[in-house]
């Protein structure tokens, strides 16, 4: 008799179509409020003006990370509120993802839910077709409300991404990110049997800065593909070069740079703006240099 096969569960997502995460996906951010400045200009002009034109723009826009490239949509219509706290609305975003699910440009595409206000996550999930993601949850709100969003999460039928962020505060050393990931990973493991696949571990990378290399984040991926075993890991790229504003050039060429070492120690989803990720090896030598050393050196 032969021993039976292993069975390798992958994370499966979809919109009109299917993706299943077996190899680097990448997730467009063309639709994120918090990430794309044009997005952003056409969800406040429709909040302000009522222009039903401004959410069709925006549509468009998801429409063209899709065509760029993009594996998964990532989904956040939040606003500025007078304090500087996000503040998230149920019914734009059920306006907005009713709009994007009629449209088939966007809606074959997985997406995955961003909002501040877990209701409108909620609206989100339950106004869109498909198996999305959540993004995201951390501990930082404690133990009880983490499993009670996580349990909720898995009522949906949504993958969850968990962001390296605790009841102290973010997570900066490799070591304070593995700890506090391994720890989510096995409550949603331990108290709910959460997939393990279905979990997507974020060391939450930050903009280049003194006091936090980006050298953490790549160290701690390969411990935590090690003791998380079947979670997929993802960074938000855009995060890293936001200190570069409009350097579009220098951005794309760090965030190549910060693939070429993140890859091979386990990452294998990020969010990065679609059709703007240059092939390392096509760098200029010079910058490629300058991006190593800001980037990928302790």
């Amino acid at each position: 008799t032969r021993a039976l096969p292993e069975v390798k569960s992958k994370l499966m997502l979809s919109g009109l179509e299917s993706h299943v995460v077996d190899s680097f996906t990448l997730i467009g951010q063309r639709g994120s409020t918090r990430a794309f400045g044009k997005f952003k200009e056409l969800i406040d002009d429709f909040k302000s003006n009522g222009r039903s034109t401004s959410l069709s723009k925006a549509v468009d826009l998801c429409a063209t990370d899709s065509d760029n490239g993009a594996d998964i949509l990532d989904i956040c219509v939040d606003g500025v509120a007078n304090d500087g706290s996000n503040r998230g609305s149920k019914v734009l975003m059920n306006k907005f993802t009713t709009l994007c699910d009629a449209d088939p440009r966007v809606a074959k595409s997985p997406m995955m839910i961003c909002s501040s206000d877990w209701k409108v996550v909620k609206e989100g999930l339950g106004n869109l077709q498909g198996r999305c993601i959540v993004n995201a949850i951390c501990l930082m709100v404690g133990e009880e409300e983490f499993l009670q969003l996580a349990k909720e999460t898995m009522k949906y039928g949504a993958a969850l991404v968990v962001m390296a962020i605790g009841e102290q505060g973010r997570a900066v050393t490799a070591k304070d990110k593995v700890a506090l990931l391994q720890r989510s990973y096995r409550l949603l493991r331990q108290k709910l049997d959460f997939p393990a696949e279905d979990i997507i571990l974020d060391c939450h990378l930050q903009t280049l800065r003194h006091d936090e290399h980006p050298m953490e984040v790549i160290s701690a991926l390969g411990d935590l593909k090690r003791l998380c075993p079947r979670a997929q890991l993802t960074v938000g790229l855009s995060n890293l070069s936001a200190a570069f504003g409009r350097l579009a050039k220098l951005r794309e060429a760090l965030h190549s740079t910060f693939l070429q070492h993140a890859v091979p120690k386990g990452l294998n989803m990020a969010l990065a703006p679609a059709g703007r990720l240059p092939l390392y090896a096509d760098l200029e030598q010079e910058t490629r240099q300058l991006c190593e050393d800001v980037s990928s050196t302790a």
